[in-house]
């Protein structure tokens, strides 16, 4: 087999991306019904390696760790998000992604959660996007309140990472049907 019709994985093996994946969303890890949510005990993490056909800049390797679908207040248990931000911050990850849908239906219910949210720290920084739930409660609170902490959310917007993840581009989309249009992005 040619070496032009092997797909851009299998020609590049360098580098690799470590990732720490914790996946919260409703209808994994469920303990009990709806209203227990996702007990501390049964947050699932797990760790996968992908091959980028490009390098990311001057370092080989970038540990991501990632988040998403928190849902805050009656969904999931506080401990049980408190659980999942420990995990993350005990990968040592290079650069912390959040994948939206931070409350269940309120914006107040965002309180119940920045506390420990407040805590997650990596040098390349932490990163959000916001979700449908988020937009359902009020999305341009929600960004302010995590970005009043240290969050950056990216909504309709790019962001270069620094050397030595110096070709590295993150890219945040929101949501398609209830999130800001691309003229109406946040800069």
């Amino acid at each position: 087999m040619e070496a032009s019709s092997l797909s851009p994985y299998r020609r590049w093996r360098r580098p690799v991306v470590t990732a720490l994946l914790l996946a919260l969303g409703e209808g994994l890890c469920r303990s009990g019904g709806p209203s227990q949510g996702i007990s501390p005990q049964r947050v699932c993490r797990w760790r996968e390696r992908v091959a980028l056909a490009k390098p990311l800049g001057q370092s080989g390797r970038l540990r991501l760790a990632f988040a998403s679908d928190l849902h805050a207040g009656r969904m999931t248990p506080t401990r049980t998000i408190a659980s999942a931000c420990e995990a993350l911050m005990e990968s040592q990850p290079d650069l912390i992604l959040l994948g939206g849908d931070f409350v269940c239906s309120l914006t107040e219910e965002l309180a119940l959660i920045l506390p420990i949210l407040r805590r997650l720290r990596a040098p390349c920084g932490v990163f959000a996007v916001m979700g449908n739930h988020d937009h359902c409660a009020n999305a341009d609170v929600i960004t302010a309140e995590l970005e009043g902490i240290g969050i950056r959310v990216l909504r309709n917007r790019s962001v270069s990472l620094a050397a030595p993840f110096e070709n590295v581009l993150l890219v945040g989309l929101d949501d398609h049907l209830c999130g800001l249009e691309i003229g109406r992005a946040h800069v």
